[in-house]
């Protein structure tokens, strides 16, 4: 890697931590290994087992566990005798020297293996090695290649400058070499993702009817930025299994972070149905079942596998002969939605003046069904004119959400006169029209609106672009929606009106979900309580 290569002449305190952000140098959980090992070995290997010789290959090899831990699993198996040629690629030769002295004491004890072990960049010295492989095993770093703003600090101006632009000469070195894994679309002029990289390098080194098991983030599997990997994955892999592991696990030390993996077969054979396993905060089976991966209609195989099967199927009816979000607002016209004002330097221009026409409104100011903080500052902006669009009332969600919130979508109706600073993003129908207004609020802070929208988040934002994936009812439709308008209305001005009555109404009415569609539903919400699930049921069975 370029940038790794400079960091090596920056001072020791600071490429200590660079290299280990960098290199990925964060070793694999022995839980998530054994898992994918298990699935390994349930599937048929009578081709595998008839070699005479085994070609395996961990190409960010680590300390070399993945691999130790496989040959361990093979003998512990008892599975036939086999002469191993192994193959390990990583920067760091220290744990090169640990996997060489673990391996070398296998052969020491009678295990047939060769050991070829490679000090460098796995994204330039993997293209000798390409379908060579029987087996690919790996944990790719999940580095987002771009500047980190706190690491910069640490740099002078000269470094600084030499770290961004050897940054940049090797993100082209990898869009050049790596096609399929480069992102949709790049954000100034930023994106590329190794772990995505590292798949397709994977991919590349696997031979036909061999087997790769890689550990990747989940997001994987449902962004858009991953869809030229995915759909390649897809089409030309037979995918064994796919495993799901919850933040809360804490499977890579202190940070929360959703891993996955998945176990595939190369092969001509692609899509069909494949096993999808979740596992709970405690790494215990928390479900699993059959899938089927088929084009979606928008043929971005995207599969929110943090669902769980059964659940994808309630999705699947969920969306049918339902227009999305942003067919309604683009192609049919009925809405407009964005962001209102840069809320940057606020201080400078909000003003205590009621002689001025419009105040402001940021995202902690409002809450589900309520605004929690009335705004009470105005807006004196120098050169900016508020659109014609607020001084009608219009619906604003916040726009950050962290994943292990209990509910992620926050929105609420705003005044008319009060503009939404870019905390927030609002939309309104183009009619004004009020009771659809409340429709849609009902709608949007549902668990089933909700339970549609995480399957493209893969970030604290709760962002426009996934919003418009979200499928909803035409406004006509809305309109007819008369029992949902009257418990919004009565919510919103403190009549005895529960938010289970609305879920219940949005669950069965607008999503003609049954009771056994919204329990599965609801168990994917694992923070709430069970008194709210019940509550929730009760009114749907009284409706």
């Amino acid at each position: 890697m370029n940038h790794y290569n400079v960091v090596s002449t920056f001072s020791q305190d600071i490429q200590k931590e660079f290299k280990v952000r960098i290199a990925g140098q964060y070793y694999t959980n022995k839980k998530i290994v054994d898992i994918i090992l298990k699935s390994f070995f349930q599937q048929d290997l009578t081709h595998i087992y008839r070699q005479e010789k085994l070609k395996i290959i961990d190409p960010f090899a680590g300390d070399g566990r993945l691999i130790t831990w496989f040959i361990e699993q093979w003998i512990f198996l008892k599975l036939p005798s086999i002469k191993w040629d192994i193959y390990l690629i990583d920067l760091d030769t220290e744990g090169l020297e640990i996997a060489k002295n673990n391996l070398q004491k296998m052969k020491e004890i009678g295990i047939d293996l060769n050991i070829y072990c490679e000090k460098g960049d796995t994204f330039k010295l993997s293209k000798k090695y390409i379908e060579e492989f029987d087996v690919v095993l790996t944990n790719p770093p999940w580095e987002l290649l771009k500047p980190d703003y706190h690491e910069l600090k640490e740099l002078n101006n000269i470094e600084k400058d030499k770290y961004i632009f050897s940054l940049k000469d090797y993100d082209t070195f990898l869009s050049k070499e790596y096609p399929l894994s480069q992102p949709k679309n790049k954000f100034a002029g930023w994106g590329t993702n190794l772990s995505r990289v590292g798949l397709e390098v994977s991919y590349n080194l696997c031979k036909k009817n061999g087997y790769m098991a890689i550990i990747l983030p989940a997001s994987f599997f449902a962004d858009e930025q991953s869809l030229g990997l995915r759909k390649e994955i897809f089409l030309n892999c037979k995918v064994e299994e796919i495993f799901y592991y919850p933040a809360e696990a804490k499977l890579f030390g202190k940070a929360d972070i959703v891993s996955s993996a998945f176990l595939a077969k190369k092969s001509l054979k692609g899509v069909g149905l494949t096993k999808l396993t979740l596992f709970d905060k405690n790494m215990q089976l928390k479900s699993s079942s059959k899938i089927e991966l088929t084009l979606d209609d928008d043929r971005n195989f995207l599969i929110p596998i943090s669902l769980g099967g059964d659940a994808i199927k309630v999705l699947k009816k969920m969306k049918r002969g339902l227009n999305t979000w942003e067919e309604l607002e683009k192609k049919h016209n009925e809405f407009w939605a964005g962001r209102e004002l840069d809320e940057t330097r606020s201080k400078e221009w909000l003003v205590n003046n009621k002689e001025l026409n419009f105040k402001f409104i940021k995202g902690r100011m409002i809450h589900r069904y309520k605004i929690v903080e009335n705004p009470s500052m105005y807006i004196n902006k120098e050169n900016w004119k508020p659109s014609k669009r607020v001084s009608n009332i219009r619906i604003a969600w916040r726009d950050v959400s962290r994943q292990s919130q209990k509910r992620r979508l926050i929105s609420m109706l705003i005044p008319k006169n009060v503009v939404a600073g870019n905390s927030l993003n609002t939309v309104v129908y183009n009619d004004n029209d009020e009771s659809s207004m409340y429709a849609l609020l009902g709608i949007m802070n549902s668990l089933c609106f909700e339970f549609q929208l995480k399957c493209y988040l893969s970030t604290s934002h709760i962002s426009l672009s996934a919003i418009r994936k979200v499928c909803i009812p035409q406004q006509k439709e809305l309109k007819k929606f008369t029992c949902l308008i009257a418990a919004v209305k009565n919510k919103l001005q403190n009549i005895d009106t529960s938010e289970a009555l609305i879920e219940a109404i949005v669950a069965k009415k607008i999503y003609n979900l049954n009771k056994k569609e919204l329990f599965l539903v609801l168990n994917t919400y694992d923070k709430l309580s069970i008194d709210e699930k019940e509550n929730i049921i009760n009114e749907y069975e009284y409706l």
